[in-house]
């Protein structure tokens, strides 16, 4: 049976992943910071729905990316292999490049770049044969700067999936999915999202199940590594 690590498995488009994958018979290790009580009533549901599979609620704060590395070894000592690595794990923080300071600046770069990056490398290092899918932003075709710390460590986790695709192959694929708009923002007003919605060609937002139909056709195509796959209603294009 495999097992998939999914960070920021507790909410939103993780959670939804997790289930997916438990319900395609997958042992799942569900990654938390400060939701780590969601993650762990999570494991217990499909715990209970999934007897003859394993689900582990684990806590990390990747901002530590020192120590990202020494993550991934402690959970190798309990589940021994990990058969995909999905860094969804996201904090949306505003800010233009003039008004950025240093502690935001590395927050969001260890969180979107620093962790996923050195996981994936002790991974690979330790197991050989995996999947890693990074999770990015259809915003990473573009320069706006209202979010300019965010966006940067998404455009490094964009060449770093590419890189990593080349450097790693045939035993690892490496590839992205870009989402567009797939849920409101915590904290904004819903009608903030369906302007968003209203400014992509589509108009439409990103169903969740068009999500795991994207995950899906990495999963099940051997011949896809490298590649940002855009989940977005077409905002990549404007």
């Amino acid at each position: 049976m495999k097992t998939a690590l999914i960070t920021g498995g507790a909410k939103r488009v993780g959670k939804s992943m997790v289930e997916y994958l438990a319900s395609r018979g997958w042992n799942v290790v569900i990654h938390a910071n400060r939701s780590i009580k969601d993650a762990e009533e999570l494991a217990h549901l499909l715990d209970g729905k999934y007897p003859s599979q394993s689900f582990d609620a684990v806590s990390f704060n990747l901002s530590d990316w020192k120590n990202a590395r020494k993550f991934i070894d402690d959970l190798l000592k309990k589940h021994k292999k990990i058969d995909l690595l999905i860094n969804n794990a996201s904090k949306y923080s505003p800010g233009k490049l003039e008004k950025t300071e240093e502690l935001l600046l590395e927050e969001m770069t260890a969180i979107h770049y620093y962790s996923p990056l050195l996981m994936s490398k002790q991974l690979v290092s330790i197991v050989k044969e995996t999947i890693i899918v990074n999770f990015l932003d259809a915003a990473i075709v573009n320069n706006h700067t209202e979010h300019s710390a965010y966006l940067l460590a998404k455009k490094n986790l964009t060449e770093f999936t590419k890189m990593a695709a080349v450097e790693w192959a045939p035993n690892v694929r490496v590839n992205a999915i870009a989402p567009g708009p797939v849920l409101p923002v915590a904290g904004k007003e819903d009608a903030v999202f369906e302007e968003v919605v209203k400014k992509t060609p589509l108009q439409i937002p990103v169903d969740l199940s068009s999500i795991l139909k994207t995950l899906d056709f990495i999963l099940d195509n051997n011949n896809i590594t490298g590649q940002v796959l855009f989940c977005d209603s077409g905002q990549h294009l404007l």
